[in-house]
């Protein structure tokens, strides 16, 4: 009863700071959380602790059964794919220019390291929304060369490439178009053992559910049905909680007290960070975070806040002709054929006094001003050149 009670504590810590992490997350950032909670020494002492107890405990209670078996074994193979990821992964920057061949990335620690292959960038696409010139997507066309092997991929916004344990990321473009940003992540092991451990586990759960003397299907003949039934209707209702990158309350406040030029006048960069912040969402401040967080999430953390269900749809003509909710978010404007505004813009700028046109007007103007920050066209810095 010792172990099984060890085994208790432990499991308790486990799930207690991991839900202190996500929090910890939130007002933080997630590499932050990454680098001091979860991927931290003690942290993973702490699962290495679970994990010898967990075993030395299956081994003394004698359990036999297959599935049970698989299920303990699967939890243990996605943990050991975790720890190879935190000791073995990489992340890091590639810089290509066209028609140049590179084999190696820098991390953010500044060190060279090699990749499994080369890749050349062929050439940098920009793809445009239809009737104005924001931008919808950036795209890379590569080229992949492993040994005699060529193959050529393309990597956007919203396509990565994955091969050799490395993933590769658009992240951003030089100015002449002939130059592009990758983010690299690498992981050659790590991923396909924890990819192992999910099969294993699936699989485990999937024995369970259909086990002719399993405790599933002797609930589900007993008296029970209607309690199971619920339990997976609420399990089905659960989603993951997320917590959105963000600078620190205090950090983005300092960023707020800058001084800008905007609307003909020098103001803190707080007052444009009110005025965006209202001009998507409605109001001055977005859920928790303030003015000042969410215009540098969307500056720092574009990717994660463009899946944000910020803007306010005005109105509900608009709505009711797109099927649009009252607050969405703006990566769900892009569809299989692009921009899903884009087909209406026309017209809506020439019957500009119509309801849905307003609307529709609204939205896109509210993505124009997005559009903008994220290419770096809203805020500019200028070297100061009197002498």
């Amino acid at each position: 009863m010792r172990i099984k009670r060890l085994l208790e504590i432990v499991y308790i810590l486990i799930v207690a700071i991991m839900a202190i992490g996500t929090i910890v997350g939130k007002y933080t950032s997630l590499d932050y959380v990454s680098d001091n909670i979860f991927g931290s020494w003690w942290f993973c002492l702490l699962w290495a602790i679970g994990i010898a107890v967990g075993i030395i405990y299956f081994i003394k209670q004698k359990i036999h059964r297959p599935i049970i078996v698989l299920l303990h074994l699967s939890f243990v193979i996605i943990l050991l794919g975790a720890l190879l990821t935190h000791l073995t992964a990489h992340k890091g920057m590639i810089h290509l220019r066209q028609g140049k061949p590179v084999s190696t990335y820098i991390t953010k620690d500044g060190n060279k390291v090699q990749l499994p292959f080369s890749v050349v960038l062929n050439r940098f696409n920009i793809t445009y929304h239809a009737g104005n010139m924001a931008a919808m997507d950036y795209a890379s066309v590569i080229t992949i060369i492993e040994g005699e092997r060529k193959e050529e991929f393309q990597v956007s916004m919203n396509k990565i490439y994955s091969g050799y344990g490395t993933r590769l990321y658009q992240s951003s473009f030089d100015e002449d178009m002939k130059g592009s940003y990758l983010s690299v992540n690498s992981d050659p092991y790590g991923i396909p053992v924890t990819y192992t451990g999910y099969a294993l586990l699936f699989f485990g759960l999937i024995a369970m559910l259909i086990e002719p003397k399993g405790n599933f299907r002797r609930l589900l003949r007993s008296n029970n049905k209607k309690v199971i039934m619920a339990l997976l209707l609420l399990l089905s209702g659960i989603s993951p909680i997320t917590a959105q990158p963000s600078l620190t309350r205090e950090t983005a406040n300092e960023f707020g007290k800058v001084f800008i030029v905007y609307n003909g006048r020098i103001c803190p960069m707080q007052t444009y960070a009110i005025d965006f912040t209202k001009k998507l969402y409605g109001k001055k401040n977005y859920k928790d975070f303030t003015p000042c967080q969410v215009l540098t999430g969307f500056i720092f953390w574009g990717k994660e806040w463009m899946k944000e269900p910020i803007l306010k749809v005005k109105g509900s003509e608009l709505r009711d002709k797109l099927g649009l909710s009252e607050y969405i978010s703006p990566m769900s404007l892009f569809g299989q054929q692009g921009y899903i505004l884009g087909p209406y813009l026309q017209d809506a700028q020439n019957q500009p006094n119509d309801a849905v046109s307003k609307q529709l007007l609204d939205i896109d103007d509210k993505m124009m001003l997005l559009m903008d920050l994220m290419q770096g066209k809203t805020l500019k810095m200028f070297p100061y050149t009197s002498l």
